[in-house]
């Protein structure tokens, strides 16, 4: 009899025991739970949405039949929150594509903007090279009216070497400021353009070198003052000033028009150097003694030296036949 009300108290204690171990398990389960899904979407970890799912799965049974309707209300409300928790995700994952469509479309949009800008600068850009060198061609085109002017008065020989000299200095640094174009200018030249460009370029080129060969004509023409030139050169062994910026000034312009793509720009920048070089040796010529100044003459005044010399013949023969008749 003792043993069995032992037994029956020992019973009696596991069952509160039971029960109390199982009520403390489903208090820390709630509250568990309700921490859980007391947070913001955006706040739930890994963790937490694995244990709401473990929640889902839980046996009814699990705390006892005393507490299988808490468990099915619990599991009930963490169902219902786990399916707005997936209609938010599902809501966040459609604005980011959103988001990353639209900032995708913005960055083509950026980009085509950016090629029609492009595009814009890059015809806005030819319509400038086309304009300057419209502009560029006019101004070529009164130079070469000013160089005929120039080379006619060379040849009229009104004006004097020293004023001559000033014209083609002003003319040839003129030329020399003008043709600075670079080449990509002219490579984005339509074809019309660009062969009227070089057809002008041609014509200066042509009468440069016409201005040059008709100077050199005026220097040894005007004896005086290549004398006085010439002069000034052997005494301080360099060019006059006139005649430095001559020589200077259309080198320069010589070698840029031989880096032309032009045949006959480049054919006239050698004959341009060549008339240049001549001017150096007329510059540079020594001083003429009497004999080379006989020599000269009778070179330059080929009939008079002829008639001279028939003369000095005859008077030689008459002395010797009158010589021969005084021996007899």
């Amino acid at each position: 009899m003792m043993k069995t009300r032992i037994f029956l108290f020992m019973l009696l204690l596991l069952s509160l025991t039971v029960i109390s171990n199982s009520q403390n398990d489903i208090q820390s389960w709630q509250a568990r739970i309700n921490q859980i899904t007391q947070k913001q979407f955006a706040d739930l970890t890994n963790e937490d949405i694995s244990f709401l799912k473990s929640v889902i799965n839980t046996n009814k049974l699990t705390y006892g039949e005393r507490y299988q309707k808490i468990v099915e209300d619990k599991k009930a409300d963490v169902s219902k929150f786990l399916r707005e928790y997936e209609r938010w995700v599902e809501q966040k994952e459609k604005e980011k594509q959103l988001s990353t469509e639209l900032g995708e479309e913005k960055e083509r949009t950026k980009e085509q903007q950016s090629i029609i800008e492009a595009q814009i600068d890059t015809i806005a850009a030819k319509e400038k090279i086309i304009a300057e060198l419209r502009a560029q061609i006019e101004k070529m085109r009164s130079e070469i009216k000013k160089i005929k002017s120039v080379n006619e008065k060379i040849k009229s020989e009104q004006k004097s070497l020293q004023a001559v000299l000033d014209e083609n200095i002003s003319v040839v640094r003129r030329l020399r400021g003008l043709l600075s174009r670079n080449d990509e200018m002219a490579a984005n030249t339509p074809a019309d353009l660009k062969a009227d460009l070089e057809n002008t370029e041609c014509d200066l080129a042509e009468l440069l070198k016409s201005n040059y060969l008709l100077t050199i004509e005026r220097l040894k023409a005007d004896k005086t003052a290549l004398d006085s030139l010439q002069k000034f050169y052997r005494e301080k062994k360099v060019y006059p000033s006139q005649i430095e910026k001559y020589i200077a000034d259309g080198e320069e312009l010589a070698n840029r028009f031989s880096s032309s793509s032009v045949e006959c720009v480049k054919r006239n920048s050698e004959e341009i150097l060549t008339a240049i070089s001549d001017i150096k040796s007329l510059m540079e010529a020594e001083e003429c003694g009497f004999f080379c100044k006989i020599g000269k003459f009778i070179t330059e005044n080929l009939a008079v030296s002829i008639i001279i010399l028939l003369a000095l013949l005859a008077l030689i023969i008459l002395l010797i036949v009158k010589s021969g008749k005084k021996k007899e």
